[in-house]
Order: C-alpha cells, then sequence, then structure tokens
C-alpha cells in the first residue's frame, strides 16, 4: 500500500527511491547547459549568439521523448525507460569532452531526449 493510506512496502520503498534518484539526476543534467553557459561558451568559443542557438537546438530536440513514449506503449515501459535513463547519463558525462558547438550540442539534444 501507498503512504498516505498506509505503510510503504519493501518494493514500494525501492520504486520510490529510485525514482527519486532518476529526478534528481534527469534535473540535473536539463539544467547542466544554462547553468555552465559562461563557462562553456568561453572554451566552445561561440558568440552569445550562437550559444543560444545551440540551447535552443538543445530543447526543441527535447520532443524526440515522445519517440521513448512511444516505443513503451508498444513494448512496455521498463525498456524505453532504462535506454532514456543510460542516454541521459552518457550524453551527461559526454559534454566534458566536447571541443565544438555541434559536439555540445549533439549531446545536450540526447540529454534532452
Amino acid at each position: 500500500m501507498l503512504f498516505p493510506f498506509g505503510r510503504f512496502d519493501p518494493a514500494a520503498r525501492t520504486l520510490v527511491a529510485l525514482m527519486w534518484m532518476v529526478g534528481v539526476l534527469a534535473s540535473f543534467a536539463a539544467s547542466h547547459a544554462s547553468s555552465t553557459i559562461p563557462f562553456s561558451r568561453v572554451s566552445l568559443g561561440l558568440t552569445e549568439g550562437e550559444m543560444s542557438l545551440v540551447l535552443a537546438i538543445a530543447r526543441f530536440a527535447g520532443i524526440t521523448s515522445l519517440l521513448f513514449s512511444w516505443w513503451g506503449d508498444k513494448t512496455g515501459r521498463r525498456k524505453p525507460f532504462l535506454a532514456a535513463f543510460a542516454l541521459l547519463v552518457v550524453a551527461t558525462a559526454g559534454t566534458a569532452w566536447v571541443e565544438t558547438g555541434w559536439q555540445f550540442a549533439a549531446l545536450q539534444a540526447v540529454t534532452r531526449a
């Protein structure tokens, strides 16, 4: 049973903890590009306008998350969820090694998806 109607069973506690962790990591990944704009823009050699375009592309790419929803509707939620989470972690970590603006935009687009 779920709170407030009863006590959490161990499986429900585990599920809530995992979903909390995913939410924290997803929020970090979504804010990563915006919070590091001054540093990443200078290190990538982008103008303010170019960086705005990069962030616009990354945010627009979030619409591709509909593909994960469609996949989940067809096959079940677990595989698309795990795939999306793995892409989130890999793409966010990959932004540490980019050297050009288009690489940054591509990885941030994957992160937003």
